[in-house]
């Protein structure tokens, strides 16, 4: 079954919020849509903040208070408290919720629901490449994005341990977003004669194995098959890195369609967040009791010794120990989107009258 008529979705740009909710069936044109028997318009969370990301001032001040539906996606990691609040601030009357994070602390919901949202991008834009290499001359790769403390963490700890140059570390400043608090100070006070190399392209990289001639945030979602060819394992470096919100973004979506091994750096409890989505870690491989430590710094402390201690490991032997969890952390992927799609069709055929659908 599909909704019989056309959806306005005027946010189909960055975050297609039609697509997200699997209708293909649409308009900018908000007269068409209200002109349908049932009026359903599909747009982000927010929109109307300019402090957004991909906010638009020409679409800011859209009303939807005619529609007898609104699909709400949120790409990214707001509450549900405060999202409620902003669609009960628009005056609309009817709607369901997408969200892009899930909190642990975020009241149940009958019209909200939790879907990572870049999935469905990741796999549009990646076909899987064997990585795999019998020989490879790096230990980790670690390529992280926007300046964050986790990852002066992170970069300071290789740095002083050596773990670095043994590897391919990238730091660089093209990706929007820098946090600089209490934790940057927090962290550099542990590695006191230890800088953070910031910005930072590793000397062992070489520029032919990058996924584009120029570097910047539009390349985050494209998989780094060339370095995963030449790197053993990888440090995951998420989005968050402390309190009770988790985000699934395309960090994690990497080595999970890749089939790597990684050790994780984000929120206490991201692993087993990833095991209740379906997907299989390393326990008994990696030792990731860290996933559950959750004052941050000893949580990275104790990530970083993982780390450490699956570099001084037989590679092959961990190959063989691995393959299965790989391989269906990689194939698991796509069953997600499908549940998740199948889960976002049921909500709407649950508030969309029967008759307002087509076979």
């Amino acid at each position: 079954m599909t909704f019989a008529y056309t959806v306005y979705n005027p946010h189909h740009e960055i975050v297609d919020v039609a697509k997200d909710w699997g209708i293909s069936n649409t308009t900018t044109d908000i007269t068409v849509a209200l002109a349908q028997p049932y009026r359903v318009a599909a747009v982000r969370l927010r929109f109307n903040d300019p402090y957004m990301y991909d906010y638009r001032a020409e679409l800011a001040n859209i009303d939807l208070k005619d529609f007898d539906l609104v699909l709400i996606s949120d790409a990214e990691y707001h509450s549900v408290p405060a999202s409620l609040e902003w669609i009960q601030s628009l005056g609309i009357k009817n709607w369901l919720f997408a969200k892009g994070g899930f909190n642990p602390n975020d009241p149940e919901h009958d019209r909200v629901m939790y879907r990572p949202y870049w999935l469905s991008r990741f796999l549009e834009v990646n076909t899987y490449q064997d990585s795999r290499a019998a020989h490879k001359p790096f230990m980790f790769d670690a390529l992280m994005g926007a300046r964050r403390p986790h990852r002066d963490y992170v970069m300071m700890s290789a740095t002083q341990s050596g773990l670095e140059s043994k590897s391919i570390f990238n730091y660089r400043t093209v990706f929007p977003g820098n946090v600089f608090d209490g934790q940057t100070r927090e962290y550099a006070a542990i590695f006191p004669e230890t800088k953070v190399n910031w910005p930072w392209v590793s000397p062992n990289l070489d520029p032919a194995w990058e996924v584009a001639g120029n570097i910047d945030n539009t390349v985050s979602f494209i998989s780094p098959v060339e370095i995963y060819r030449r790197c053993r394992y990888t440090i995951v470096t998420e989005t968050l890195c402390t309190g009770p919100q988790l985000f699934f973004s395309e960090k994690s979506m990497k080595v999970l369609f890749n089939q790597r091994v990684f050790v994780m750096f984000a929120p206490s409890f991201f692993l087993q967040h990833l095991r209740d989505l379906g997907f299989k870690t390393f326990n008994g491989i990696i030792d990731e009791t860290y996933d559950t430590i959750t004052i941050d710094s000893e949580r990275f402390k104790l990530a970083m010794q993982q780390a450490h201690l699956l570099s001084w490991e037989n590679p092959n032997d961990i190959d063989a120990l691995v393959s299965e969890i790989v391989d269906h952390n990689h194939h698991r992927m796509s069953q997600l989107h499908r549940e998740k799609q199948q889960e976002m069709r049921c909500l709407m055929q649950k508030h969309i009258p029967v008759q307002h659908w087509s076979v």
